[in-house]
């Protein structure tokens, strides 16, 4: 896997770092960040190079100095969600043997290195960037942390952003480097895309085939059962098969048709006869007509969309419209006569879908407990992991009798936002002052289709105690 790691311009990282919410410190008023590098600066030998980063995501607080002269040295930035990030020297590189992770090439500084990532969930730590500079051993490590650590996208921009260490702690001033950074990022979804991914993605089709990430690169069980570095978009899974000899073909697709279509109920699945006009295909025994042909053919055929699962037929999709559409093994195929060509022919979300349906969902209430007046008694309900745009109804349970006290019809629901995330102000419906202390409610935030029928797996419950 040969990689194109660059510098970037600085002005890139300022780019990069708005839409990510992160902070650059280059060129910055001096903070308590410079004193704790100066603290390391003064450790390390004159002539040994120590770098620091001039950028991070905003999750990251100002580091404090991490000495153990035995093991490592170095600076240790904490986050909020409970991950770490440590830069300097060690020689204690974690729990997780070299030939258990995927291992790619890294340049720092235009010094080769390698960035490694573990295949295993238990392995400390999940994300380190090793190289060597006169004869020392230099890391990046990231711990697991409570969000599994950071992720691969955000490593790529804190190594384009790192920068020599000053005698004052501060960093130097980077030279301005020609070249394309490795990484693009998305405001839209507020994700980002790299390596090979990257390179798979704008070379068949980028948005318009794959739409936004969703997600950052993470380590996923598949269908058969093994483990892979994976990468969800609106409309695809990218998956990296490191076991396949030719790098053009390392980067597949996730076959999400079967698994879609088996929640389709009377889809004509059986194989049928070749039809004059269309184009037979006998490897699944279906036919695709002209329109969907032109449009397979154009975007990638048989790797972008796989062969055809089915004939066409008319399914009602989940804006509660009814279209003609087809199943491949990677796609669905919508007609769309109301838009004009070539926007007639459009693909369906299965990325999206798959991740929301195999994400789990969460769900907080503010306050958790306390006094029940009357029924206008309200809480601020949090929740992720849902489907973006998808209706949601809410119910209320009192738990001490089992009876559903209340809920929102579907004309009200409030859909999750753009990243998954649900907030609602819900209503105690059946709290009330005959509840006791230490009496329960629960509530519960499910997803449905426009026909009313429950979507995408269960809801997510949280519970409400009441107090005095």
């Amino acid at each position: 896997m040969y990689r194109r790691f660059t510098l970037a311009l600085l002005g890139w990282l300022v780019a990069a770092s708005a839409l990510l919410g992160g902070a650059t410190s280059a060129g910055a008023a001096p903070d308590p960040s410079d004193a704790a590098w100066s603290a390391l600066r003064a450790k390390v030998p004159a002539a040994q190079a120590l770098y620091r980063p001039t950028w991070l995501p905003d999750r990251f607080s100002k580091p404090g100095t991490f000495v153990d002269d035995a093991l490592m040295f170095g600076v240790s930035y904490l986050s909020d969600t409970g991950d770490r990030i440590l830069f300097g020297r060690t020689y204690n590189v974690g729990s997780c043997p070299v030939g258990d992770m995927l291992a790619e090439p890294a340049l720092v500084q235009g010094i080769p290195g390698t960035l490694y990532q573990p295949q295993q969930r238990n392995c400390y730590p999940r994300l380190y960037l090793s190289w060597q500079e006169a004869g020392q051993q230099h890391l990046i490590l990231t711990n697991e942390g409570a969000n599994d650590g950071t992720t691969r996208a955000e490593m790529l921009l804190i190594i384009a952003g790192l920068a020599p260490v000053l005698p004052n702690g501060a960093p130097a001033p980077t030279p301005a480097l020609n070249g394309r950074a490795d990484v693009a990022c998305f405001k839209e979804s507020k994700q980002c895309v790299a390596g090979p991914f990257r390179d798979y993605w704008e070379a068949h089709g980028g948005l318009a085939l794959n739409g936004y990430p969703l997600t950052g690169e993470m380590v996923e069980q598949l269908e058969e059962g093994r483990l892979y570095q994976v990468q969800y978009f609106e409309r695809v899974r990218l998956e990296f098969h490191p076991e396949i000899a030719d790098p053009a073909y390392r980067v597949l697709l996730g076959q999400f048709g079967r698994r879609v279509l088996a929640g389709v109920p009377n889809t004509p699945t059986a194989v049928v006869p070749a039809q004059d006009g269309y184009t037979y295909f006998r490897e699944t025994g279906h036919n695709v007509g002209p329109r969907f042909g032109a449009y397979w053919t154009a975007n990638g055929g048989v790797m972008q969309f796989g062969f055809p699962l089915t004939e066409l037929f008319e399914q009602r999709l989940e804006d509660g419209k009814t279209y003609q559409v087809q199943y491949f093994e990677r796609a669905r195929f919508e007609l769309h006569p109301e838009n004009p060509a070539p926007y007639d022919v459009l693909l369906g979300q299965f990325g999206r879908r798959i991740l929301a349906a195999s994400a789990p969902r969460t769900l907080a209430l503010d306050p958790a407990s306390g006094p029940c007046p009357d029924a206008r008694a309200v809480v601020a309900a949090h929740g992720s992991g849902f489907t973006p745009g998808v209706v949601t109804r809410f119910t209320v349970r009192r738990d001490r009798d089992g009876e559903i006290t209340g809920g929102n019809s579907l004309a009200g629901g409030k859909p999750a936002n753009g990243d998954g995330t649900y907030d609602n102000m819900i209503p105690l419906l059946g709290c009330g002052p005959a509840d006791a202390p230490g009496d329960t409610f629960t509530i519960t935030v499910a997803e449905y289709t426009p026909d009313r029928t429950p979507a995408n797996g269960p809801g997510a419950s949280a519970t409400f105690t009441v107090a005095r």
